[in-house]
């Protein structure tokens, strides 16, 4: 099964957007948490359902999403995601493709 692993768009990016350096520790909460979540995972939804091969699920789709945004929310700290509001900061490429290699070993199991 392959899905498209770039699932970020430039309207997610300039919403919830990342520096350079990931701290490990980190993990949203709260309001923060569940927004983060929501929107990363509505944003994938969107770009995969719009890019897939015809052999790919919605429910496929809807769990490699869901699993890449809880990555993020686990990676990420609450003063991470709020200083990214507004600004054109990336999010770490590393970050992103640490988020896919897990997700996608999740939905072929």
């Amino acid at each position: 099964m392959k899905i498209t692993t770039t699932f970020l768009t430039a309207s997610f990016l300039a919403s919830l957007l990342l520096g350079a350096s990931v701290n490990v520790h980190a993990q949203t909460s709260g309001m923060v948490r569940d927004r983060l979540i929501g929107n990363a995972t509505k944003t994938c939804i969107e770009k995969q359902r719009a890019e897939r091969p015809a052999t790919v699920t919605d429910a496929s789709i809807d769990k490699f999403c869901e699993c890449n945004a809880t990555y993020l929310a686990d990676k990420m700290s609450n003063d991470e995601v709020m200083a990214m509001r507004g600004t054109d900061k990336k999010i770490d490429p590393a970050l992103i493709a640490a988020a896919n290699k897990s997700c996608e070993a999740t939905i072929t199991k």
